[in-house]
């Protein structure tokens, strides 16, 4: 998988990358990249690359996120299927846009499979807290 060119300047103040990086190997267990065997620091690439994403492409849609994850996803040495890497790109842009607006993202949409744009329900938000990027 490519190295992502996230650079200290170019992270936003409100992302603590750090933090980040702490929170996803305390829920590690929880994204699909484990439920296949990766380790935390194999799986890390998958998660970093979400977050390229919301930091170079400030502006982009989730769908159009999600088309441009998935060939850094397709990179990782173990494929996820197409609904794995959905989920993995949904749980983790859904946390940013909560960070990034406060907007509390809603419980029990995974369990629900209410995630229309790209297989799953992924709120938008845009500067008012409504929908859309």
């Amino acid at each position: 998988m490519r190295q992502s060119t996230v650079t200290t300047g170019q992270v936003p103040q409100w992302l603590d990358l750090d933090a980040e990086r702490a929170h996803w190997e305390d829920k590690f267990h929880t994204l699909p990249c484990a439920r296949v065997g990766d380790t935390f620091v194999e799986c890390w690439p998958l998660i970093e690359a979400v977050y390229y994403l919301f930091i170079s492409r400030p502006r982009a849609t989730s769908q159009e996120a999600l088309e441009l994850y998935a060939p850094l996803a397709a990179e990782h040495d173990r494929i996820l299927s197409e609904e794995e890497m959905r989920e993995m790109f949904a749980l983790i842009w859904g946390r940013l846009l909560k960070i990034r607006r406060g907007v509390p993202f809603p419980t029990g949409l995974l369990a629900r499979r209410r995630f229309p744009e790209f297989g799953l329900h992924l709120p938008s938000v845009t500067s008012k807290g409504n929908t859309s990027l």
